[in-house]
């Protein structure tokens, strides 16, 4: 939610805290992903996308909204 918001420095680090306490879900990795493109830190952003890929997402997450064309 805080990604949708705007409110991206403060979502990377929820999510970061995720994957320290062991979050393997999909969203959690794309979201942060979202949080550091839209925190001008592409390359850290494109590594957290790749992530993403090969990991489930689950049912109780959802994906952050993402527009690339927003940019």
């Amino acid at each position: 939610m805080l990604c949708d918001q705007g409110h991206h420095a403060q979502a990377r680090i929820r999510l970061e805290q995720a994957i320290v306490h062991g979050s393997h879900d999909r969203n959690t990795y794309f979201n942060l992903g979202v949080a550091l493109l839209n925190s001008g830190e592409p390359e850290a952003a494109s590594a957290r996308f790749e992530q993403a890929r090969s990991l489930q997402a689950s049912a109780q997450s959802w994906e952050a909204y993402f527009d690339p064309q927003a940019h």
